[in-house]
């Protein structure tokens, strides 16, 4: 990647609005919630999967849910708050509909929000909703002057402004910008990755080292003062103050875990970016390893790290490259290409392969093949013919034993791991 590139990227800042404006930001969000009901209802309505041409186009739609809409009783009052934000929703909710029903995309279709269920807790601004003040706050169409905690510069003039509010409470202002990517000087280290649950994963290099990547779970430090508001919580009556600000108590501990969850990612993804040239991964089924797994993944967050280590690398004009799903990295020895039928079984996480002999760790053999899969191993041959076991092997273990031992004749054998 060259220097010179821009990058879309989002700059979030801390806002305060006073209580009159968080009342009319809260009427902007009903609203928002109104139109984007309204255009779901308008497309179901219309919608015919063997004539697409039977939904409005996109400007007779918008006159329809906006223009139309607020000359009647019911909906005069949309003419009160920014026809901005009301036109992006509106927008939004289109794209959502049709992504809905386009086969090349697995996304369900386009859902009515509550302000129970699922909310609209922030609005988009455009450029001719929103300004940037000499005094350092930020001008909002028909809200005011809002005052910003500005922590960081921003890179470029801003496209777009977004405000929003976090369950605990806590206002943010996101703003879109064009970011010039800062390369680093070439590193010629490569590595790997194999991203899990238990850590959030291992990394094998080419310089002929490697690492574990410990999960903090902050999420779990949490799981008692969150258990013990939730049971207070569920004593309390149901529209009280009491339960409103114990609910909001709530809220903050899940922030926390996600701030500190957030920060440590980072910081991770940072240091492997500055140490590497090019990273390879896999691709998770995020979805099915939630099913399996469930508050194991959820904790660790594997996903939203290597959309952070991507993000970075982009950043830094480092490379991504990413192998396919259905790759065999676990039940495949790295030292001799065995491959195991059947799988390895999740509890087993030191295993000898049938074939050559190897004692093998689990993750870090999967990170070698990872390696391997991406094209980055070549580098290897030049730490010595054992660098390859030394970074794949898991060590002697006093604890070996043998489960359904294989006799090693077949190349592909789905006969049993010896177990350590």
């Amino acid at each position: 990647m060259m220097g010179g590139m821009g990058q879309t990227v989002r700059y979030r800042y801390r806002a305060y609005p006073t209580a009159v404006q968080e009342q009319a930001l809260r009427r902007l969000f009903g609203c928002c919630r109104v139109v984007w009901n309204d255009t779901v209802r308008l497309f179901r309505d219309h919608f015919d999967p063997t004539d697409r041409n039977s939904v409005p186009k996109p400007g007779e739609a918008q006159k329809i849910v906006l223009t139309d809409a607020k000359k009647t009783p019911e909906r005069a009052w949309l003419g009160e708050v920014s026809n901005v934000a009301l036109t992006q929703i509106h927008r939004d909710a289109m794209r959502a509909c049709w992504n809905g029903v386009r086969h090349a995309r697995r996304q369900r279709m386009a859902r009515y929000r509550s302000l129970k269920r699922n909310p609209v807790n922030s609005a988009r601004f455009t450029a001719n909703g929103f300004a940037i003040r000499d005094n350092g706050k930020v001008y909002l169409a028909k809200i005011g002057d809002i005052k910003i905690r500005w922590s960081r510069a921003l890179p470029s003039v801003p496209k777009s402004c977004t405000i929003l509010q976090e369950p605990d409470g806590a206002w943010y202002v996101s703003f879109t910008v064009t970011r010039e990517t800062e390369p680093l000087p070439p590193c010629g280290t490569d590595a790997a990755i194999d991203l899990g649950f238990t850590h959030l994963g291992e990394l094998v290099a080419t310089d002929g080292t490697r690492r574990r990547i410990d999960a903090p779970k902050p999420l779990n430090r949490l799981r008692r003062q969150l258990a013990r508001f939730q049971r207070k919580e569920a004593r309390q009556q149901q529209t009280s103050n009491r339960r409103r600000r114990t609910r909001q108590r709530i809220n903050r501990l899940y922030a926390k875990a996600r701030h500190q969850l957030d920060d440590y990612q980072n910081k991770q993804a940072l240091r492997i970016v500055r140490e590497t040239q090019t990273v390879g991964l896999e691709t998770l089924n995020v979805s099915g390893m939630s099913r399996r797994h469930g508050r194991s993944i959820l904790t660790v967050a594997p996903a939203r790290f290597a959309a952070k280590l991507k993000a970075k690398a982009e950043q830094y004009g480092r490379t991504i490259v990413q192998i396919g799903k259905w790759e065999p990295t676990t039940r495949l020895c790295s030292q001799c290409k065995h491959h195991v039928d059947g799988g390895i079984p999740e509890q087993v996480r030191v295993w000898r392969c049938a074939d050559c002999g190897s004692i093998l760790d689990r993750d870090y053999n999967a990170a070698l093949n990872i390696l391997d899969a991406a094209g980055l191993a070549e580098s290897l041959n030049a730490h010595g013919g054992d660098a390859r076991l030394r970074l794949a092997t898991a060590g002697r273990s006093s604890r070996q034993g043998t489960a359904n031992p294989s006799d090693g004749t077949r190349k592909h054998s789905g006969l049993g791991i010896p177990v350590l």
